[in-house]
């Protein structure tokens, strides 16, 4: 009998352990870390002046602010294909 309480007692243990080990944390921002914002190349920011602009002003022309656009930063990686190389660029348009 005190052997069945023995083994249900290491088995959640273990399960308890695993579960306490699996969770890390993971810096999304580091404030105190001095890294200079990427900025899109003249090409990228004609493109979203050109193609994704007129959208925005069509979308937001009801809103009560005025256009404010400025690009925020850039990230690179492969967000919609693996193994490709994309740019997704963050922007602003009304404050």
């Amino acid at each position: 009998m005190k052997n069945k309480y023995l083994f249900s007692f290491l088995i959640v243990f273990v399960f308890l352990a695993v579960n306490a080990f699996a969770q890390t944390s993971i810096v999304i921002n580091d404030p105190a870390k001095d890294d200079k914002p990427a900025t899109p190349t003249a090409a990228e920011e004609n493109l979203i002046k050109r193609s994704v602009l007129p959208k925005v002003r069509k979308i937001w022309s009801a809103d009560a602010c005025t256009e404010d656009f400025s690009v925020a930063g850039t990230a690179a990686g492969a967000f919609s294909k693996p193994n490709s190389n994309q740019t997704l660029i963050f922007y602003q348009y009304c404050q």
